[in-house]
């Protein structure tokens, strides 16, 4: 078994002002509102790229930091996985997400972080997955 992988990106988030797609960010309506456009952007955006590498089966952790100040109103609220061959686990705070990734099996998981400003919550995904094949 190889080494533990240890990867860490941030999380920031700004009122829908950015193309959508332009430079990574993506576009996310808030729940409540449902007219109320958000921006999202995870950085570096490269450790997406690397944690989806064909032939590694290393164990990987994904810590995700809001850029957010608690003063601007933001914090993590949820995060929701759908994996059906329980390879991701995760726990949370209102600033911060560790992810485990057991990285073993193939499969399409999906990872969601909601964050929360006052009423509203935010979608936003981080793109993860499995490809651990040779």
């Amino acid at each position: 078994m190889k080494k533990p992988v240890k990867h860490e990106m941030t999380l920031n988030i700004t009122p829908g002002k950015t193309p959508d797609g332009k430079r990574g960010w993506q576009q996310a309506t808030a729940d409540e509102a449902g007219e109320s456009l958000f921006d999202y952007r995870y950085v570096p955006k490269e450790v997406r790229q690397k944690i989806n590498k064909p032939g590694d089966r290393s164990i990987v952790t994904i810590r995700i930091k809001l850029k957010n100040s608690a003063r601007e109103g933001y914090e993590i609220a949820d995060v929701t996985l759908v994996d059906p061959c329980d390879q991701l686990s995760g726990t949370f705070t209102r600033r911060q997400v560790t992810l485990k990734n057991l990285n073993n099996r193939v499969q399409q998981a999906y990872c969601n972080v909601i964050i929360k400003k006052g009423r509203q919550e935010i979608h936003c995904d981080p793109m993860i997955g499995n490809d651990p094949r040779k």
